[in-house]
């Protein structure tokens, strides 16, 4: 399966967008390219869609064919015949999604397609109610691998990440009769949808002062709580936000500034 990124069921995302996580050590970067010839040959290093638990250590070598597992890594594999992909019900559309029969799809989803023909690895996902849970088998050893993590220090003490393969920008979303909310600094004093887990939970509460965060369980409920007026305002990445917005028509909410 392929991702046609122009289509509608994408929302028309295209490459060179940028994303920052405010107080991460450096930029978690995604790129987010039309899958084509040149992309598949770009998927040597094969980190492109992955983040594997540290203490794997799989390399990978280009051939004529595309990339091909380098020796000692063949005995990992052969010891790991099913690589277990971490994904929660709520996802993270348009890159991961657990449609209503409980496929994973999307454009995340898309990249392991690619990656499992070019190089015989078999890659199971295995769906979690929620993304905490998630994050706790991976801790745990239940899970070998998760898409679309963002990179931040704490994390990087039991996550061996991979080279960025999207790219987006945070951004803050708010109500369009909210016109006043522009800036990070316009959000002290208001409540602040956030998913449970996320990079950016409990760093808004340290980096801006007097701010009330209201805790979701996914993005999808971070965007209908600020729509319902539960919330003031949603932090996040562009891609994600504006493809739910049009997704679930909620059509008062507009992108009112960047994060900082």
């Amino acid at each position: 399966m392929t991702t046609d990124l122009s289509s509608p069921r994408w929302g028309g995302f295209e490459a060179g967008l940028l994303e920052e996580i405010p107080g991460s050590r450096k930029q978690h970067r995604l790129s987010v390219w039309r899958l084509s010839a040149s992309l598949a040959r770009s998927l040597a290093a094969l980190c492109l869609a992955v983040v594997l638990c540290l203490g794997s250590n799989m390399a990978f070598a280009e051939n004529g064919s595309g990339p091909s597992v380098l020796q000692p890594d063949r005995a990992w594999l052969a010891a790991h015949p099913r690589i277990r992909l971490g994904v929660y019900l709520g996802g993270w559309p348009p890159f991961d999604i657990v449609d209503d029969n409980g496929r994973y799809r999307g454009i995340s989803a898309d990249y392991l397609d690619l990656i499992e023909s070019r190089t015989g690895l078999h890659i199971v996902p295995v769906i979690f109610p929620n993304w905490d849970s998630v994050l706790t088998a991976f801790k745990n050893g239940t899970i070998d691998l998760l898409p679309s993590l963002a990179e931040t220090p704490q994390r990087e003490a039991f996550v061996a990440f991979s080279k960025s393969y999207i790219t987006g920008s945070n951004l803050i979303f708010a109500r369009r009769d909210e016109p006043e909310i522009q800036s990070p600094a316009d959000l002290a004093g208001r409540t602040v949808a956030i998913e449970r887990g996320y990079a950016l939970d409990g760093l808004m509460a340290r980096k801006i002062p007097g701010i009330k965060t209201l805790p979701v369980a996914d993005t999808d409920a971070a965007l209908r709580a600020v729509s319902s007026g539960r919330a003031d305002a949603y932090v996040g990445s562009m891609l994600v936000a504006t493809y739910l917005i049009r997704k679930l028509n909620l059509d008062n909410l507009q992108p009112s500034g960047e994060s900082g």
